[in-house]
């Protein structure tokens, strides 16, 4: 299958479990005071139960990065902050490690103390020497979207798209495999829009399934978050438990492959449901063939760029008539690693449109 990719051993995409991701923090400006851990001991001891729960790894982080907090830190105070507990987390338990951070230097330092793989929330773009550190070291990679380095384009999708698709090109240059990324559109990270923070979160995740044309899985984080408490009328955190799960699930109806929680048995609980509902993928396999099905309601665009990144003329795909509908477009060649803009060469188009009668 194209839409799979493997953050350290944890193979995650189509036809797989949802995987879970635990999320602790120990920056105590976090805007949930629920996810802090105070201590070392603490850490470990969120995280032993989250494991225990079903968790599939844990992220790490030493500085908040919520754009409606002051959470600016010094490197070395998120280092101090953070590694003691990735180290001890490793020792301890086991557990495949995610180092929230997007700074290079604690990434790096996180990886030398036993973390698996980089979440970096920026997708590269707040130091150009994190996708250098991945190549180097070859490790997995989940790249999210933020506004104060987003180029904004035309609707949320398009936007979050058009910059994911910047990250992965950015990775894909400094020889970071594309089957070592998986893809965040940064619901929450998007504040300084034309549109309420709320509505653009919600408009991404009613239409996730657009930003599969980027083939790459996608992981989703909206445990607890802002726009839950707007639309619901919930100022604390702590109240958004419901919301929150009722998110997710949709979500992963709509296409997530991991889902990042504080709260790791009822998520499962709630993506294991969803899972039983959600959309077909759009890439299936047809005669040995990986085809991209468009019967799930993409749009022209979605239909162009996934043109262009298979190697084709988007041209040709506009040049078609407006009455004609995208069945499905063959994949041919294709690898789990294939890049983006990097490999196209290897893709061909070998279905293109039948007419609507």
């Amino acid at each position: 299958m194209l839409l799979r990719s493997r953050l350290a051993s944890l193979e995650v995409g189509d036809g797989l479990p949802v995987r879970v991701m635990g999320a602790i923090n120990v920056s105590p400006e976090s805007f949930y005071t629920g996810s802090i851990a105070r201590s070392v001991d603490d850490a470990v001891g969120i995280a032993r139960r989250m494991v225990e729960e079903g968790a599939d790894l844990i992220d790490v982080g030493g500085m908040s990065t919520a754009p409606y907090k002051r959470g600016f830190v010094p490197e070395s105070i998120e280092a101090e902050r953070a590694i003691p507990v990735v180290r001890t987390i490793k020792e301890e338990l086991g557990v495949l490690i995610s180092i929230d951070t997007t700074r290079a230097s604690v990434a790096e330092e996180a990886l030398d103390s036993g973390a698996d793989l980089i979440n970096d929330v920026s997708g590269c773009m707040a130091d150009s020497m994190m996708p250098k550190v991945a190549a180097s070291t070859s490790t997995s990679m989940i790249l999210a979207t933020r506004d104060d380095e987003a180029e904004i384009v035309d609707g949320p999708l398009e936007t979050v798209r058009h910059n994911l698709r910047r990250s992965l090109e950015i990775c894909a240059e400094a020889g970071v495999r594309m089957e070592d990324i998986v893809i965040d559109p940064g619901i929450g990270f998007y504040r300084d829009v034309d549109v309420p923070w709320y509505e653009w979160d919600t408009t991404v995740l009613a239409g996730l399934w657009r930003l599969l044309v980027l083939l790459r899985p996608i992981c989703v984080g909206v445990s607890r978050k802002s726009f839950i408490g707007e639309i619901l009328g919930l100022e604390r955190p702590e109240d958004r438990l419901i919301g929150s799960r009722v998110a997710e699930a949709v979500a992963v109806v709509n296409g997530a492959h991991i889902v990042r929680t504080h709260d790791v048995a009822e998520t499962i609980q709630a993506v294991r449901m969803a899972e039983r509902m959600r959309r077909r993928s759009i890439v299936v396999n047809h005669g040995g063939i990986d085809v991209v099905d468009f019967s799930g309601g993409l749009e022209m665009s979605d239909v162009e760029l996934l043109a262009e990144l298979l190697g084709s003329e988007p041209e040709g795909v506009r040049a078609m008539s407006p009455k004609g509908r995208f069945p499905d477009i063959a994949h041919q060649g294709a690898s789990q690693g294939s890049r983006p803009d990097i490999e196209a060469g290897d893709a061909r188009l070998r279905r293109g449109v039948s007419h609507a009668s």
